[in-house]
């Protein structure tokens, strides 16, 4: 290991350099404050000193001071060398900076045991420094992989929006993290029938996604081949199934079996694009959100327990009879709860307030400004929950 002496005094430098040769050091000799400092001051220096306190221009404490004042990642151990004995004099050393301090002229035996404790001191800081390099390391591998999960999760929301003459969809998706617990999809379960879903897993990150993306994948019909949403009759057409019998075998299939288990709040409902009656099921999720001539409420319904609560659970779908220009919002959770709406029955208030306000607007613009506010009620920071909405509108 290295040390830096600073020692005005030839005679006491030359006795403190031949000891600490002695004792197996390398020695970095310099003459006061000054020398010290320029071989200190740029971080590469020993990392460990010892400094006489009286010395002509820069002095033992400052040079202590201005070592505490770098931004260096390594740390510097600094003893002081002093003739002074008083409390008050060795606590204004240490203050300065200095992490021990040694009465001159020194004993032999007290020097080697304090440069010991030191040497323990600066080896622990070294493998502290080596660790955090590993974690920043691991830290920046898991972040990549992260940002590689959100687009993988990005590239599952809908690219192509079903194609239907009487529906306008729309959407917006803004993960809290790299991967959030929010998944929406609106798909064609047959000619007739749009399915739509959105569901909101308790939590964030990986464990939250892959919840969201598994739920989401199995709610999602792959062209030719039947799913959880729809059954294939005779003649080779598709019937859906019913939204409540939907959700009971999502909710047999992820019921909890430990209490560390995610759940997720959803809706999945359905559009008949003949007759425009909308047949959904909510599993603890917030309710679907109607406009209609520029009025703004709550769809009435009863539901059931989020997915994963609990087996066996029984779902009661609400049917309803929309008109054209009925306009339906689905949300999370985050698009309501902000910094500045904590009541949860304001929330809503005001959040129905909001949609009324900018019912006028065209459907994708309504969109963008409810994601506005989003940030907007947050302080103009990312949200703190994940944000997805869903609209759909019944054209005039």
């Amino acid at each position: 290991m290295e040390i830096l002496i600073a020692e005005d005094d030839p005679v006491s430098r030359r006795v403190l350099e031949k000891t600490l040769i002695k004792w197996g050091y390398n020695v970095l000799v310099t003459e006061d404050g000054d020398q010290a400092w320029d071989a200190l001051k740029d971080g590469s220096g020993p990392s460990f000193a010892v400094l006489d306190w009286m010395m002509p221009g820069i002095d033992g404490t400052e040079v202590c001071r201005r070592i505490r004042n770098l931004k260096q990642k390594s740390y510097t151990y600094v003893i002081l060398l002093t003739a002074k004995d008083k409390q008050s004099d060795i606590i204004k050393g240490l203050e300065a900076g200095a992490d021990d301090y040694v009465i001159k002229p020194f004993n032999s035996d007290e020097l080697k045991s304090r440069l010991q404790v030191g040497k323990r001191i600066i080896n622990l800081e070294e493998n502290l420094a080596s660790k955090i390099t590993e974690i920043q390391l691991a830290n920046d591998v898991l972040i990549d992989d992260l940002k590689a999960a959100a687009l993988i999760q990005h590239n599952l929301l809908p690219d192509k929006l079903p194609n239907n003459s009487r529906l306008n969809i729309d959407f917006r998706f803004v993960p809290c993290d790299a991967v959030g617990g929010d998944m929406l999809d609106v798909f064609e379960i047959c000619d007739n029938h749009i399915g739509i879903s959105i569901s909101d897993v308790a939590g964030h990150g990986v464990s939250a996604a892959m919840f969201a993306v598994t739920i989401n994948r199995l709610l999602s019909p792959v062209a030719g081949h039947t799913s959880v949403v729809r059954s294939k009759k005779n003649n080779g057409a598709f019937n859906p199934v019913s939204p409540d019998e939907v959700l009971s075998m999502l909710n047999n299939q992820f019921h909890v079996k430990s209490q560390n288990a995610v759940y997720a709040t959803m809706i999945y409902g359905m559009i008949n694009t003949d007759t425009l009656e909308f047949t959904h099921v909510r599993a603890g999720h917030k309710p679907v959100i109607l406009v209609r001539s520029n009025d703004a409420s709550e769809l009435e319904s009863r539901g059931g327990l989020p997915i994963g609560i609990s087996k066996d659970v029984e779902y009661f779908q609400t049917s309803f009879q929309l008109e054209k220009g009925d306009r339906l919002y689905f949300y999370t959770d985050g698009a309501i709860e902000t910094d500045k709406f904590t009541d949860p029955r304001k929330d809503i208030e005001n959040f129905l307030k909001f949609i009324q306000e900018i019912s006028s607007l065209p459907l994708s613009e309504s969109l963008d400004r409810i994601n506005e506010m989003v940030i907007s009620n947050a302080e103009n920071r990312s949200p703190h929950d994940d944000v997805a909405i869903l609209g759909i509108e019944i054209k005039e």
